[in-house]
C-alpha cells in the first residue's frame, strides 16, 4: 500500500438515502475519482457504507478502470456477503469479518471491521495482537470513530457500541496511531494521549453537528488525501459542491 492514498468514506450507492436526498451518487463518485487521478494519487483507502449492493460492480469495475489499488472497511449499512465477489476481498476476511493487515514500508496498515456497530471480543484481541506486533508507524482504518466528536447527534445516537473498550485498548498500547474513520457525515480531527483520530466528510452528504436529531447540512461531498511523509501525516480535505 502507497504512503500517498485518497480516503473516501459513506458513498451510499443507490441507496435510499441517496434517493431521499435527490442525489446521483454515482455522479459524485465519478468526479472524486477523477479528482483524485488528477492528482496522480494511485490508491484508494474506502472506509464503508458503500450502498446498494447492486451498485457494487459498477463501482469496483470502474477503480478497476482507472488502474487504482483499493483498499476497504465495511460499514453498518454493507453487509459482507455483498463483498465476496470482490478481488481481494474473500483472503483478507477473518470469518465473517473484514479485518486485516498491510505492511508496507515503514507502516503497518490495520483495517477493522465495525459493520456490526461494535468490535467483538475475537477481533478487538485480533487488533490488540496486531498493535503490541508492529513494529512500524500505525494506520488504522475503521468504519466508526472511536472518540467522541463534541457530543453531536451522531455520537449520542450511532457511536460504535464498546467505543470506550476499543478507545482503552488504543490509549492503553502505548503507540502513536492514526485513525481515519468516517460515519459521522462530517470532518473532524483531534488528538487523545497518542491517538490523533481523523473524521473524513461523506463522500455523499453532510449532516449537521451541532443539532439535536439528524439532520442534513448540506449536500457537498468530498473525500481526503493522505501523505505520510518520514514522521509527518499530512492530510487534505477536498470538497465539491
Amino acid at each position: 500500500m502507497d504512503a500517498v492514498f485518497a480516503h473516501i468514506t459513506d458513498l451510499h450507492l443507490d441507496d435510499s438515502l441517496a434517493k431521499r436526498c435527490g442525489i446521483d451518487a454515482r455522479k459524485n463518485i465519478q468526479q472524486i475519482l477523477n479528482d483524485i487521478r488528477s492528482r496522480g494519487i494511485g490508491t484508494l483507502v474506502m472506509t464503508g457504507d458503500f450502498g446498494s449492493s447492486d451498485s457494487l460492480g459498477w463501482l469496483f469495475d470502474l477503480i478497476r478502470s482507472l488502474g487504482m489499488a483499493h483498499y476497504i472497511t465495511l460499514g453498518n449499512h454493507d453487509e459482507v456477503g455483498s463483498f465476496r465477489e470482490i478481488p481481494d476481498v474473500p483472503e483478507r476476511l477473518r470469518g465473517s469479518e473484514l479485518s486485516y493487515t498491510i505492511e508496507t514500508g515503514d507502516n503497518a496498515f490495520i483495517f477493522i471491521d465495525t459493520s456490526s456497530g461494535v468490535v467483538g471480543p475475537a477481533q478487538l484481541r485480533w487488533l490488540g495482537e496486531q498493535i503490541v506486533d508492529a513494529r512500524k508507524r500505525i494506520v488504522l482504518f475503521s468504519h466508526h470513530p472511536v472518540f467522541d466528536c463534541g457530543n453531536t447527534a451522531m455520537d449520542r445516537l450511532y457511536h460504535l457500541k464498546n467505543r470506550e473498550e476499543v478507545g482503552r485498548l488504543l490509549l492503553e498500547s502505548g503507540k502513536a496511531i492514526t485513525l481515519f474513520c468516517g460515519h459521522y457525515h462530517t470532518s473532524h480531527m483531534q488528538t487523545i494521549g497518542g491517538i490523533t483520530q481523523y473524521v473524513t466528510q461523506s463522500a455523499l452528504v453532510q449532516v449537521k453537528r451541532d443539532s439535536e436529531i439528524i439532520e442534513l447540512e448540506s449536500l457537498r461531498y468530498g473525500y481526503r488525501t493522505v501523505k505520510i511523509d518520514g514522521g509527518t501525516i499530512i492530510t487534505k480535505k477536498i470538497e465539491f459542491a
